[in-house]
């Protein structure tokens, strides 16, 4: 049986596709990813939002942002992402990371055999109260909800992370 070929994937946060479809460009802007990138292709990839947060739950599960429990969670409660598929289809597979936003409380490593991040998970903890904890404690402040509604999603939270 053929050895399968080796995969690197790159996804770059704000690394617009101009940057990199000009070859000649690259070479100069970006060398080390135009001496990748000579010794295979590359592909225009759409998302579909605008800013990271949003971006990452589609480009991982290929799901639109607001889907499955919107971006707030990544892709904790979504379908099988990318990384998982080519990890069955018998890949290893990295993720190496700087992203806030690929926290694993947020299920990006989630079809990683190994995960290596430098990211300041003070800013995550941060995120997760301001954002999502304090969101649902104001929402049964303002009765929207009950509290005993606020204090289930809370600790749903926690259990994921």
């Amino acid at each position: 049986m053929a050895e399968k070929p080796n995969i690197l994937f790159f996804l770059i946060d704000a690394l617009r596709y101009d940057t990199v479809s000009d070859a000649e460009a690259t070479r100069f802007l970006t060398p080390g990813i135009a001496s990748i990138a000579e010794r295979g292709f590359t592909r225009r990839v759409i998302a579909n939002a605008q800013s990271t947060q949003f971006v990452l739950p589609s480009l991982f599960s290929l799901t639109y942002p607001l889907d499955h429990g919107g971006y707030n969670n990544g892709i904790a409660e979504r379908p099988a992402s990318f990384s998982e598929i080519i990890r069955e289809a018998g890949y290893g597979t990295s993720l190496v990371g700087t992203c806030n936003q690929m926290g694993i409380s947020l299920g990006y490593d989630r079809g990683f055999d190994t995960v290596f991040s430098a990211v300041d998970f003070r800013f995550l903890v941060r995120y997760r109260i301001d954002k999502t904890l304090k969101y649902e404690v104001q929402l049964a402040e303002r009765g929207l909800q009950s509290e005993s509604e606020a204090i289930a999603v809370i600790a749903l939270c926690h259990l994921r992370e």
